[in-house]
């Protein structure tokens, strides 16, 4: 009977044995590997050593760019692959093997266990890394910019400072930063935030130019405001600049004082510019006539004259002394609107071709009316030109050869020629003054030229034209 039992017990104790040495050896083996039904970022990781899994999560994972932001917000990216970029899942993977690790591996047969990690570090090619960095285009950039300082000169701009040594990129400390925030997992780096612009110290030539400049400054610093009417006229830095002898190298001569010399025949210069600019006597100028057309006019009688030699004797003195103030230009004729455009916005428009008059006030027209003007068969045509109201009269006895006329209003512009009424005609416009117009004068219905006298000034420029 013994023996029967043995020879049963003996082949059960050995495959318990086995089974007891089996669970061991995989028990032993599952805190080497990971565990059964254990699965990483959708990988199945069972048996599988850590090595390899971060192998295959490395296979499967999308780099990160690097995003570096320069001094003034602008963005540039260094792509991962270009470095080497690699991540590194290790940490996260011990961590779950840890966790997993049991002699009773048997209790994860019944359910799975599911996770998703991030890596906890990464690693790069730090040669590659610099390489990158430098071909960036704003780093490229900083390397072609010089590092000194220096005052430079066009007749454009005047004088202008090149400041190269203030908040210039330090490379090493770039890339410091950029490989710490690497590490910190933080791919967005801007620059300033982190230190990376600094001042370079000055030398002895640098600190020079900077006092040329601050001179130069308070000197091109003008006060003196030219009241042009319109306009108000400044000395702009290249004005001043130009009034300054220079040396060879276009910079400031000083006189034995130290101070700079200031050319009075460059200031007169600008003077004549000036009046290039502002006088309009007996020249020609386009106007934009009320029917739509640009038309050429002369001025006559009326325009803008400046006195340049007072100018010339006000300005210089007013320059080297560094007067301050708003200066109103003396005139040899002064018209009755200052400024470039001196007819201004309130005038009085006789349009001969078309037989009309239109008066205008502040830009607005406020009167419209049909006219008559010279004879044109008779050749008592009416002047063409830019003239003005010389004179307002009312009830005045127009004389000439053969006639004596009565009018109520009497506006004349240029000699005897001026507007008035006709109570005489009855019509007004069209072709009347080919053969029944006027001596020259322009006729103009009572009602309109009573309007007119109103609001009239004496001074008021009146742009005749056919």
């Amino acid at each position: 009977m013994k023996k029967k039992l043995t020879k049963i017990l003996l082949p059960v104790a050995g495959a318990v044995i086995v089974f007891l040495g089996v669970y061991v050896l995989l028990g032993l083996y599952y805190r080497q590997s990971f565990a059964v039904n254990t699965w990483v970022n959708d990988i199945y990781c069972t048996g599988s050593t850590i090595e390899e899994i971060n192998g295959q999560l490395v296979g499967q994972s999308v780099l990160p760019d690097l995003t570096v932001v320069d001094c003034d917000g602008q963005e540039y990216q260094i792509k991962g692959e270009t470095i080497d970029l690699t991540p590194d899942y290790s940490s996260a993977l011990r961590k779950i093997m840890k966790q997993r690790a049991n002699y009773d591996w048997t209790g994860s047969l019944a359910a799975s266990y599911q996770v998703t990690i991030e890596p906890e570090s990464y690693r790069w090619n730090n040669d590659k890394l610099i390489e990158a960095f430098h071909r960036l285009a704003f780093v490229s950039a900083e390397k072609d910019i010089p590092t000194d300082t220096k005052v430079l000169y066009s007749e454009e701009d005047g004088y202008t400072f090149y400041d190269g040594k203030r908040n210039r990129l330090n490379f090493e400390t770039a890339i410091a930063v950029i490989q710490n925030s690497i590490g910190e997992k933080q791919w967005k780096i801007d620059l300033a935030d982190y230190g990376c612009y600094e001042d370079i110290s000055d030398s002895e030539e640098d600190q020079r130019q900077r006092e040329l400049w601050v001179r130069l400054q308070e000197y091109t610093d003008c006060g003196i405001v030219y009241d042009m009417g319109a306009e108000q006229l400044t000395f702009s830095p290249a004005d001043m600049a130009s009034f300054l002898e220079k040396n060879a190298d276009n910079m400031p001569v000083v006189d034995e004082t130290g101070a700079f010399v200031v050319r009075k025949d460059f200031v007169d210069a600008w003077v004549d510019r000036l009046g290039e600019l502002y006088n309009t006597a007996e020249k020609e100028r386009d106007f934009l006539a009320t029917r739509g057309e640009i038309v050429k006019v002369t001025y006559n009688t009326y325009g803008t004259l400046l006195d340049l030699d007072a100018e010339k004797e006000y300005l210089y003195p007013a320059i080297v002394g560094k007067v301050s103030e708003v200066h109103t230009p003396v005139y040899l004729k002064e018209a009755y609107f200052r400024g470039q455009n001196d007819i201004g916005p309130t005038y009085v428009e006789v349009d001969m071709g078309e037989q009309r008059m239109y008066v205008y006030q502040d830009g607005e027209l406020v009167i419209e009316t049909d006219i008559v003007t010279g004879n044109a068969k008779r050749k008592w045509n009416t002047p063409e030109g830019v003239n003005y109201i010389y004179k307002k009269q009312k009830n005045r006895i127009l004389r000439g050869p053969n006639y004596a006329t009565p009018v109520k209003y009497w506006l004349p512009v240029v000699g005897n020629i001026g507007i008035h009424d006709a109570k005489w005609r009855k019509e007004f416009g069209g072709d009347i003054y080919l053969t029944n117009g006027s001596h020259g004068c322009i006729n103009t219905p009572t009602e309109a030229v009573a309007q007119l006298y109103e609001l009239a000034e004496v001074g008021m420029p009146v742009v005749m034209f056919y």
